[in-house]
């Protein structure tokens, strides 16, 4: 038993660790760092990027996930506030979950920002989601993150490492 919790303490800090190494992707409008160990997925055309964490075993069958999604507001006369309030009303409607944070902050850039945290099902895994919510030069930048919520908690550093390392230019 003792040997079978420190290779699971070994592993989690391994995949988890908020130390790791950091790559930087540069976009014209946006740059971000994240952990070398997560594999990068740029395909989709809907969705900016996806981060995927490496699966911790073989009994792991959900990669813990980060991406981002971009929106063009010109024209709409839409504030941060509002947005994130419609943003909301969306995963209320969508998911059924609960809503367990919103927070405004800034960052070290002086760019604002809400965290959002909820959780819900989907395909009856029950997870937990971190968004951050930007508005700059009329466009939403939204950065997700997604665990299972029971693993959650040991993600929060290096996903909160890699969040605040975005910056819109």
């Amino acid at each position: 038993m003792k040997t079978a919790l420190m290779t699971i303490f070994f592993l989690t800090s391994f995949w988890i660790n908020p130390d790791q190494e950091m790559i930087t992707l540069e976009k014209s409008d946006y740059t971000i760092s994240y952990p070398k160990t997560w594999q990068i997925d740029q395909s989709d055309r809907l969705t900016e990027f996806y981060l995927f964490s490496k699966l911790e075993d073989q009994n792991d069958h959900f990669s813990e996930n980060m991406n981002l999604i971009t929106q063009n507001l010109i024209g709409m006369n839409i504030n941060l506030d509002q947005y994130t309030e419609i943003s909301i009303n969306q995963i209320k409607k969508f998911f059924n979950d609960k809503i367990l944070k919103v927070e405004k902050h800034k960052n070290k850039a002086g760019q604002e920002y809400y965290e959002v945290i909820y959780t819900g099902k989907q395909e009856g895994t029950s997870l937990t989601f971190m968004q951050y919510n930007f508005l700059k030069n009329g466009k939403a930048y939204v950065l997700t993150f997604t665990a299972e919520t029971d693993k959650f908690d040991a993600y929060k550093d290096v996903v909160y490492k890699t969040f605040n390392s975005f910056r819109i230019k």
